[in-house]
């Protein structure tokens, strides 16, 4: 009975869990609409710095360029377009799974009571595992740590059960899950 109560406490009244799905779908797309945005501006810029050295080549020959200007230049642009580049793919490859991942560990700290319930010993082990650590039985009782991220969806629902026996629900969606949310 113990890991059974232990992991009641991550279980997040069903109409918060839909706010947090919500708002964690709105981050993504803010998120990614910053990536699109920042992407757009970096590929400007690299296509008139490109543009630019090309230019000078022309000019280089033309005549109009001479070579250690040429090679001053162009290697200051080079490392610029390098460093644009490197830019460009850390916002193209930007970590989409985040969404997939945090809708995951919800389902799971909502679901792991009875997961745990009704499941063999094996797979019991597999959930304690995941969700907690330093567990330890002493007189009797259960000591255990939640794992990171489970530590601060049960200290959310803690503090949101507290809110709303002292009469404020309003305060324990706003000051709680929403900004869980956005700290990620």
């Amino acid at each position: 009975r113990g890991y059974a109560l232990l992991l009641e406490g991550l279980a997040i009244e069903p109409a918060i869990l839909e706010v947090v799905r919500a708002a964690l779908k709105n981050s993504h797309a803010s998120e990614k609409r910053f990536h699109e945005a920042s992407l757009s501006r970096l590929e400007a810029q690299h296509k008139r710095v490109k543009e630019r050295l090309d230019a000078m080549y022309l000019d280089k020959l033309d005549g109009l360029v001479d070579a250690a200007f040429f090679k001053d230049h162009a290697e200051e642009w080079r490392g610029e377009l390098a460093q644009l580049q490197e830019k460009m793919e850390h916002h193209r490859s930007a970590d989409e799974g985040y969404v997939e991942e945090g809708l995951r560990v919800l389902e799971l700290a909502q679901n792991a009571q009875s997961l745990f319930l009704n499941k063999e010993s094996e797979t019991k082990r597999k959930i304690i595992e995941k969700l907690c650590s330093n567990s330890k039985w002493k007189d009797g009782k259960l000591f255990a740590d939640y794992r990171r991220p489970f530590d601060l969806i049960a200290v959310a629902v803690q503090r949101h059960k507290d809110l709303v026996a002292a009469g404020k629900p309003e305060n324990a969606l706003n000051e709680i899950w929403l900004a869980i949310v956005d700290s990620n």
